[in-house]
């Protein structure tokens, strides 16, 4: 069974920017974050100032990847689904991230 405490539900673009933003500035000991939803979260992400981005960032979304590389000693991961399915329930059981449910 899957046990989540921390997840983080948006739904409109600024909770979304929100929701990114607390990732990314969270502390370094939070280094995966998994949305589930269909948006652009690339899209999201490029409307973040890069002198906002403390650490290098991995967005990997079901179809690509990409990275943001910064001088940091710390990364941080954010996976992207469309939906809950057998390999998004495998991540999350082997990861355990923060979830975060874009509508």
């Amino acid at each position: 069974m899957l046990f989540q405490s921390d997840y983080w539900f948006a739904s409109n673009w600024n909770e979304k920017l929100e929701t990114l933003q607390n990732f990314i500035g969270s502390s370094d000991d939070i280094v995966t974050l998994c949305i589930i939803g269909k948006d652009d979260v690339q899209a999201i992400l490029d409307t973040i100032s890069p002198d906002d981005i403390p650490c290098s960032l991995a967005l990997i979304t079901e179809s690509e990847a990409n990275f943001i590389k910064r001088p940091s000693k710390h990364s941080k991961t954010i996976y992207v689904s469309s939906g809950f399915d057998v390999n998004t329930l495998a991540l999350m059981k082997r990861l355990y991230p923060i979830l975060a449910i874009f509508v």
